[in-house]
């Protein structure tokens, strides 16, 4: 029997080497579309979940690497939170801040200079501390301007020397303009 002589209406009467080859085709067929109706949404869902597995073990050692450092990382924080008191001791309280540039002051004084200007410049909030600024202009030689600026770094509190411009007046005199900044540590709101 030829293969243009198949009657598809009449099957069951095809030699069975015709048959074979024909529901082998038929089941070709049915697998093919279960796997690209079923089973391929499947599979995607499968390669995103082990996509989404792997980024979720990488969390987990991440987290767990984290946690087995705990104790170390309390420990590192309460020597933060020790080097933080000290460093904010060391910077004034709105009350100290007055005492403070009496002390910038006397030490100008103290070391034979002269005060043109003394003027406080407009505070400056930042988000631990307030900048309180003022300007100065001082006369007087290099080696008193020298001995000004190491007592001021003497202070048991913070004052930072900014923004200097220095101008001579004769030959052994200057003219020297600053910003003094010291700042006071804003306490957290309750």
């Amino acid at each position: 029997m030829d293969v243009n002589e198949l009657d598809f209406e009449n099957i069951g009467n095809w030699p069975p080497l015709f048959k074979g080859i024909f529901l082998v085709i038929i089941a070709g067929l049915i697998v093919g579309g279960f796997y690209y109706f079923i089973f391929n949404d499947q599979i995607k869902s499968l390669e995103q979940a082990q996509t989404k597995e792997v980024e979720i073990k990488r969390q987990f050692e991440a987290k767990a690497a984290l946690a087995s450092n705990l104790e170390a990382y309390r420990e590192q924080m309460v020597q933060i939170e020790g080097l933080l008191a000290q460093l904010v001791k060391k910077l004034p309280s709105k009350s100290e801040v007055s005492t403070l540039l009496d002390n910038v002051n006397f030490i100008g004084s103290d070391n034979g200079m002269q005060f043109k200007r003394f003027k406080p410049l407009p505070e400056v909030e930042h988000e631990f501390s307030v900048e309180v600024p003022y300007a100065i202009e001082v006369i007087g030689s290099y080696d008193q301007i020298g001995q000004f600026s190491a007592d001021i770094a003497k202070l048991p509190r913070i004052i930072i020397l900014d923004n200097i411009s220095i101008k001579k007046v004769d030959n052994e005199v200057l003219n020297v303009e600053l910003t003094a900044k010291t700042y006071t540590y804003k306490e957290a709101k309750q």
